[in-house]
């Protein structure tokens, strides 16, 4: 089997990168990822990926949340404290 174009991995970063060493910031995590990141439950992270005012993409069954919104839900809520 024969893999072609530039080879990606995930490091611990969240980050990809290729195997040349230029990173690309991900556009989008998984709930787990999130769970990660918050340092929160997967259960926890389930429940907040449904609050109605959370940003996420569908895509099928697959819940993915976009980081730059993410990074703007994260600010607003943090003020409303």
């Amino acid at each position: 089997m024969t893999i072609r174009g530039p080879a990606f991995f995930v490091a611990h970063t969240g980050k990809s990168k290729r195997k040349e060493g230029f990173e690309m910031d991900k556009e989008t995590m998984s709930v787990q990822e999130l769970s990660a990141r918050m340092g929160i439950s997967l259960p926890k992270a389930y429940a907040l990926v449904k609050e109605p005012d959370f940003p996420v993409i569908r895509i099928g069954t697959r819940i993915l949340i976009p980081t730059d919104a993410f990074k703007e839900w994260l600010v607003i809520h943090s003020q409303k404290g």
